[in-house]
């Protein structure tokens, strides 16, 4: 069994968020409300005191923290204030953490700082209103000139057929993508509002992850999807019978004629398109 190395990554930050996100609501709502075990006697609660202060910033802040949303500025604010905390209620107790019992400041401060520069992962809040945007951004706009990668190709297989190659996991994984192009599929929900969730393996060992929502499924005519994921566009793809053949066209519509001519010049994406259906013609002959 091959281990899904972007997956495993990918499940280790989402915990890593919640987990210090979670740790860190409750050093605050221990401050703020008592909670989670009570509040230090030598340190009662005021609000408008530094203690008040670092209390509303941890427990709202890993709340944000946890749910995965305003990640970076969230996070960077935390990292500041556990940086703060250090320098002002450890360090003048020893020169080491150890000595001054800094350490979960000095971790989560770190922690911190790297959740800030990765944002909150592919799990998070802040990754669907992105990905609501995207959606937005490629449905928005009805004009196409300029902003269209297409092709067509003639299949010699029967129009039900290529439908199953594109909509069944066990066939789209065989061909999908340019020359070298393994796929892991994660998810395949081909219906209006589903989700496709997948994982491109690059012939260089780098990995694509990819996002798509099924716009419209017409069956065996017509599929439309929307790409979340790296550049955002839409695809359309026509399945038209011409006696035992089909006639496949693919149309991918980019937000602006500027992500089109980046998307094609960053991944070749024209080759790129004419080598996957390739892939498929060439599948589709083997299958019986």
């Amino acid at each position: 069994m091959r281990l899904d190395r972007g997956r495993v990554i990918q499940a280790s930050y989402f915990l890593l968020r919640v987990v210090s996100g979670l740790l860190f609501l409750q050093a605050g709502g221990l401050k703020l409300f008592g909670w989670f075990g009570g509040m230090p006697p030598e340190m009662p609660f005021r609000l408008f005191s530094e203690i008040g202060l670092a209390g509303v910033l941890e427990f709202f802040g890993g709340t944000l923290i946890l749910l995965g949303l305003f990640t970076r500025p969230t996070a960077f604010i935390l990292s500041g204030e556990m940086a703060v905390a250090y320098w002002q209620a450890h360090a003048p107790r020893g020169d080491w953490p150890i000595e001054n019992q800094g350490e979960p400041a000095v971790l989560f401060c770190f922690i911190f700082l790297y959740l800030a520069a990765r944002g909150g992962g592919e799990w998070s809040l802040d990754a669907l209103t992105q990905n609501r945007k995207k959606e937005k951004a490629v449905m928005g706009k009805t004009e196409t000139a300029g902003r269209e990668i297409s092709a067509t190709r003639l299949l010699d297989a029967p129009r039900d057929l290529v439908w199953k190659t594109f909509t069944e996991p066990v066939h789209i994984a065989q061909w999908w993508g340019p020359d070298g192009f393994t796929n892991t599929i994660h998810h395949m929900d081909v219906r209006t509002g589903g989700a496709w969730n997948f994982i491109m393996h690059g012939p260089d060992g780098r990995d694509y992850e990819n996002k798509i929502i099924y716009v419209e499924v017409v069956r065996p005519e017509r599929l439309v999807w929307d790409h979340l994921s790296g550049p955002p566009f839409r695809v359309t793809v026509n399945f038209k019978e011409e006696g035992s053949k089909t006639r496949l066209g693919y149309t991918m519509v980019f937000p602006s004629a500027e992500v089109r001519d980046k998307t094609v010049k960053s991944y070749n994406a024209v080759e790129g398109l004419n080598q996957t259906l390739g892939r498929l013609a060439a599948y589709l002959e083997k299958m019986p």
